[in-house]
């Protein structure tokens, strides 16, 4: 039989296994602290505007930067990566091992953005180089003294082989799944014997 305080333990289980999807569903990860690139044409772009920020994941980019003067910056197709950049439905930023970038951002006001002279470096998550648009050149990723650029807020996502090795979100909610699974199976069993 159901005791009156196992209920609410699976609803305490159930919580915080939201609470731990949570961040595997959040999307932009780049550092609030670290966030602006510049272009001498349009201005700063803000590659962490709100909840529909650029994401960066270990083989490409995705999601928005913002600029006051060009609008939104898409980074990728709605149809996910990596991106073959063949046609108007694959087409984005990708991200190699090594943490090179290559591909297109797309903006409706300036058109697209060439990613081929940029890349993250692996051992500290910072953006280095420049993105290139024909109509509004180059796009400073990084300043030369350290006054802006954009870094990862978490070097987690880095492939290189200075990765490192840490308990993912999603590897947290699989274990918090798994106890829950067995948790449902010994309740059962128990139930079972009572018979």
């Amino acid at each position: 039989m159901l005791s009156p305080h196992k209920p609410a333990f699976l609803i305490l289980l159930g919580l915080l296994l939201l609470q731990t999807l949570q961040p595997v569903l959040a999307n932009p990860n780049i550092d609030p602290a670290n966030r602006f690139v510049w272009s001498e044409i349009v201005g700063w772009l803000n590659f962490a505007p709100g909840s529909n920020g650029v994401e960066v994941t270990p083989t490409h980019l995705r999601g928005y930067a913002w600029g006051e003067n060009i609008g939104w910056v898409k980074f990728g197709a709605d149809s996910g990566g990596p991106y073959a950049n063949t046609n108007a439905d694959n087409w984005g930023v990708n991200r190699a091992l090594t943490g090179e970038l290559s591909g297109f951002a797309w903006s409706e006001n300036v058109g697209w953005i060439n990613f081929n002279s940029a890349a993250i470096n692996p051992l500290n998550g910072e953006f280095e180089g420049f993105g290139w648009s024909e109509n509004i050149g180059w796009i400073h990723l990084e300043s030369d003294n350290g006054s802006y650029g954009v870094n990862i807020n978490s070097i987690v996502l880095s492939t290189g082989p200075a990765a490192i090795p840490t308990l993912s979100n999603v590897m947290v909610l699989v274990l918090a799944l798994l106890l829950l699974a067995m948790l449902l199976f010994h309740h059962s069993k128990r139930e079972e014997k009572t018979f």
